[in-house]
């Protein structure tokens, strides 16, 4: 069955005698890059745009009312704070809008009464929840190749979900309290950190209270020192003043990522059914 692919581009339009203005702004200020438009249509004015592979077409249109509109333009940018500072200081006023759940944005009138919106995703920690479920799923696939995740598909998803949900108040027998966090950028799905309420005999000497995951794609990019610290923010808002953590001898990310974070060395050990030997760290909140 056929269906919409993608969104090919967004159409604006500005006064006709307003072109030059347009395309200093929209290309000069805004950094978009200028697309050559098909002979068929140079007659019409205005001119094509791009971001990536998302196009903006703007046209030329006498006597509209643009103000009037709830049509708008919204462009990802990566610095929120940097982009409403060069707006304002070209007399352009930002407005917050309102929110979105792992959104920070702002909207403003382009200097012909466009609507547009710039939105940056939040990089945070969040109770799991299904609105993450097409890029955990992605992640999930990343992480298959390590042998981990195999019993979770698409079918299971919400089953996993609830089990993951339940462990903070009502985990199986054997297991402790465990309260799961993920940390996304926007909707996308980074990596997932674990803070044990207490300690039983297997987590003393391996696993700790607090362990965290990356998945493959997103290592090596400072989000393990990330995603340590708003957990170890997390821990103290649940009452803890210090916690446990292990690794192994040989991961130099994680010891690295522990010691950012405050963490001190207390031993190495032998863990029955393991291959190398575990350090196991104290982190005091």
């Amino acid at each position: 069955m056929s269906g919409v692919v993608r969104l090919h581009h967004a159409q604006i339009t500005v006064p006709p005698d307003q072109v030059a203005g347009a395309r200093a702004f929209y290309l000069d200020v805004l950094g978009l890059s200028e697309l050559p438009k098909p002979d068929s249509l140079i007659a019409r004015g205005g001119f094509w745009a791009a971001v990536g592979d998302q196009q903006l077409h703007v046209g030329v249109e006498q006597g509209a009312d643009r103000t009037a509109t709830k049509a708008h333009l919204a462009y990802e940018v990566d610095d929120l704070a940097a982009w409403r500072a060069k707006l304002e200081a070209r007399g352009i006023t930002a407005q917050a809008g309102e929110p979105i759940p792992g959104y920070d944005r702002f909207e403003f009138r382009d200097p012909f009464g466009n609507r547009v919106e710039f939105i940056a995703p939040i990089v945070d920690l969040v109770r799991p929840h299904a609105r993450c479920r097409a890029s955990f799923l992605e992640a999930v696939e990343e992480f298959k190749p390590e042998g981990r995740y195999l019993e979770v598909s698409p079918d299971t998803f919400d089953s996993y979900l609830a089990r993951l949900l339940a462990m903070e108040s009502n985990p199986p027998a054997g297991y402790v309290a465990d309260t799961a966090l993920w940390l996304m950028r926007g909707d996308h799905f980074i990596g997932r950190l674990s803070i044990r309420h207490h300690l039983n005999a297997k987590l003393e000497r391996f696993g700790g209270h607090v362990g965290y995951e990356l998945r493959p794609t997103e290592r090596g990019k400072g989000y393990g020192t990330l995603i340590l610290r708003l957990g170890l923010e997390h821990a103290r808002r649940l009452g803890f003043r210090r916690v446990m953590l292990t690794t192994d001898v040989t991961n130099e990310r994680s010891i690295r990522v522990i010691k950012a974070n405050g963490g001190t060395l207390q031993d190495r050990i032998r863990v029955e059914g393991r291959d190398v030997d575990t350090f196991r760290w104290w982190i005091e909140l």
